[in-house]
This record gives structure tokens, C-alpha cells and sequence, in this order.
């Protein structure tokens, strides 16, 4: 199955997981026979197409794009597993792997077993992601079939039926998302024609497939407007996290020094390290220099001058 979507044959590879689903009669079977080719919609495109953009104007020379279905998301409904995928993007340079020098097939090849050269090391700046309608039944079908009855294909345990239909039941919304990705990228094109790398995050069975954009989106009005409107969010949106991270830290201060001086408990020293983790993430993405301290071991001044800090604009 794997081969067949790599090379991009979806019509036999519909045809080989339809006569194998006609065997079961389950809810993932009929959740896959609710989802047929063109069901599944994919949004977000111009806030991708803006990315690109974005990143390319602050000398990022994006060579590669991912694409993964995810579930790493919040649920919609009354259950964890009800909700819809969400597909996150990432975005890759020559630096972690020469892509603009190499071709399709060299890309499938290497992206055929995990992990691939470049898992795992995109740039790590994208904010985009593409929305997902049309695969909720399904999705939540096979998650919570995994969730109350695990199955690995080295299990030596009597497969039930509905084990099986929940391995095909991922080939089919394999299927449907690579489906989508080809036709819009077909259609609408995206603002840099790079190789678009489309895989999973943990939704099923290890699988990339190496796309292609044809040609460049019509994508200018709409990445100008997008990046206006980022552009006017930004201080807000910094404003608002400041403060989120400066409660975060104050929350933390407060607990280490709840333990008392003369404490050498385990969970005071799980809650320095985390503190100290923490630390050292918030100071390098405001560009601050690490204190010598810990949150922990400053005084009432010092951690307010750091907390000013974290607040104070930068360019």
C-alpha cells in the first residue's frame, strides 16, 4: 500500500483497500466507506503560502515543506479521540538537507524508512497550519478503537476482525489526505515550487510521500493581507505572552520556595530542573542573557527586573 501512494496510484490502491474493507461491517469499515475521494478538505493554504513568504523575506531559503497529518490537537466533541486531524507544515532548508539539488526519487528513497535525513529539523519559524474537514468520523473510529484495544503488527495475539479493519482503516485516510494534498497542490499551486514532503505525525503506519507543486499560487493579494494583519497582531500577541510566561515563572518561584531552605526532596529537585529548563527556553527566545540564579535564588528585585525584561519591546 505504502508503494502504491508513493508512486501515486490512488486508483488502485482504492480499489485494493475497497475489496479488503467489503470483508467488515464494523464502525471503522463504515466510517471509510463515509469518506470517498474529494470529501476530505484541506484550508489554510494562504496563511502557508504567506510563511513561505515571510520566511523567504527574512533570508530563510526554504528548499523543502512538509506536511503531517497530526493529531496533536485539541478534541471537539465530548471525547479526547473525536475531533478531526489538523496537518502541521514545516519548512526546511539546504542546510539540513541539500533538497534543491536532489530529485523526486532520491527524496523517496531516503523518506521510504524512519526516519528520514530531515525528521525532525525544520526550521521551527512556521506558524501556519492547514485545517482539516471531512475526517472526523473516521478519525475518531480508529482512535478510539487503539485506545481500547492496542495492537501492534508484532503481536503474536489472535488478530480480531476489527483489528484488521482499524490497520486498513489508517491506509484509508492515508489515501484520502494524499488524495487532497496532490489535488490542491495540482490546482492552486504554492508560493515556492519546492518538493512538498507529506507524511504523518503518529496517525497510522510511517508513511512520506514527496509532492510536487507544478506552479507558483496565485497567492500575492492574500499573503500581503495576512502578513498585514500579523504584522498589527504581533505586539498584542507578544504582550499577551509575556505575561503568560511571567505568571508561569512567578507560579514556579513561589513553588521552590515553598519547600524551605534546608529541603532536598526529590520533587524540589524535579521542580528546579524544570524551573531551570524553563528558564534557559524563555531567556533564549527574548535574546536575554541566562542569570546567574535561579528563579528560586533571586530576590524580590532581581526576578521583577528579569520579569521587566521579558516585557521590554524588542526589535
Amino acid at each position: 500500500m505504502a508503494a502504491l501512494l508513493r508512486r501515486r496510484d490512488f486508483d488502485k490502491a482504492e480499489l485494493v483497500l475497497s475489496e479488503q474493507l467489503t470483508s467488515y461491517s464494523g464502525p471503522i469499515a463504515t466510517a471509510c466507506r463515509g469518506v470517498s475521494d474529494g470529501h476530505l478538505t484541506l484550508t489554510g493554504w494562504d496563511e502557508v503560502d504567506a510563511d513561505l513568504v515571510d520566511l523567504c523575506r527574512r533570508d530563510r531559503a526554504v528548499t523543502a515543506v512538509g506536511l503531517d497529518l497530526s493529531n496533536y490537537s485539541d478534541h471537539e466533541g465530548s471525547t479526547w479521540w473525536d475531533k478531526e486531524p489538523f496537518v502541521e507544515f514545516a519548512a526546511y532548508t539546504d542546510e539540513v538537507y541539500p533538497f534543491s539539488e536532489s530529485r523526486r526519487q532520491d527524496l523517496l528513497d531516503l523518506s521510504e524508512a524512519y526516519p528520514a535525513p530531515w525528521t525532525g529539523s525544520a526550521l521551527g519559524e512556521e506558524t501556519a497550519h492547514l485545517t482539516v474537514t471531512g475526517l472526523r468520523a473516521l478519525n475518531g473510529a480508529l482512535l478510539h478503537r487503539a485506545s481500547v484495544e492496542p495492537w501492534h503488527p508484532s503481536s503474536t495475539t489472535r488478530l480480531e476482525s476489527e483489528s484488521v479493519a482499524e490497520y486498513l482503516g489508517w491506509w484509508w485516510m492515508h489515501l484520502r489526505f494524499h488524495q487532497a494534498v496532490a489535488r490542491d497542490l495540482d490546482e492552486r499551486g504554492l508560493a515556492l515550487t519546492v518538493p512538498v514532503i507529506v507524511g504523518t505525525h503518529d496517525v497510522g503506519p510511517w508513511l512520506q510521500v514527496v509532492h510536487t507543486s507544478g506552479h507558483v499560487s496565485d497567492h500575492e493579494a492574500s499573503t500581503e493581507r495576512i502578513l498585514h494583519q500579523r504584522a498589527q497582531l504581533a505586539p498584542v500577541l507578544r504582550d499577551a505572552q509575556a505575561e503568560e510566561t511571567a505568571r508561569d515563572l512567578r507560579e514556579l518561584r513561589s513553588k521552590l520556595r515553598g519547600y524551605g531552605f534546608f529541603s532536598r526532596s526529590p520533587e524540589r529537585k524535579a521542580a528546579e530542573e524544570y524551573a531551570a529548563a524553563k528558564l534557559v527556553v524563555v531567556c533564549q527566545q527574548a535574546g536575554l542573557p541566562l542569570p546567574t540564579r535561579s528563579i528560586g535564588q533571586m530576590g524580590g528585585k532581581e526576578f521583577e527586573q528579569l520579569l521587566l525584561a521579558l516585557r521590554a519591546p524588542r526589535a
